[in-house]
């Protein structure tokens, strides 16, 4: 689903250049979330996307906006979130590693994660 969301908010960008259309005029991309979260990697993409679009993006927490799609979330341009909708921020979690140096490599790599 990440690939998906990435690749509309770049072809909604170009659509954009193509037409000519000044920054200030686009239409918003809308993004309704409703997502109890997944894999932090997919998320950031989605994130990164955001944060580089010149088209503005208005992200919407229709349901809930765990985790990840906390993340994306917060990133939008402008959010907005429907009365009684849930919201869920927390440190992650890592699964159970076969031995202790294995563990040492995802702990080194989710504290840049973090960062």
């Amino acid at each position: 689903m990440a690939t998906k969301i990435y690749k509309k908010i770049r072809f909604y960008n170009k659509m954009d250049i193509v037409d000519g259309t000044p920054i200030e005029l686009r239409s918003p991309i809308k993004i309704l979330i409703n997502s109890t979260g997944g894999d932090l990697d997919a998320s950031l993409s989605i994130v990164s996307a955001i944060k580089t679009s010149k088209t503005p993006i208005y992200t919407y927490n229709i349901c809930r906006a765990c985790s990840g799609a906390f993340f994306i979330l917060i990133a939008g341009h402008k959010r907005f979130g429907l009365p009684y909708t849930t919201y869920l921020y927390h440190e992650g979690s890592c699964g159970n590693y076969a031995d202790a140096h294995k563990f040492i490599n995802f702990a080194d790599y989710y504290v840049g994660q973090l960062k």
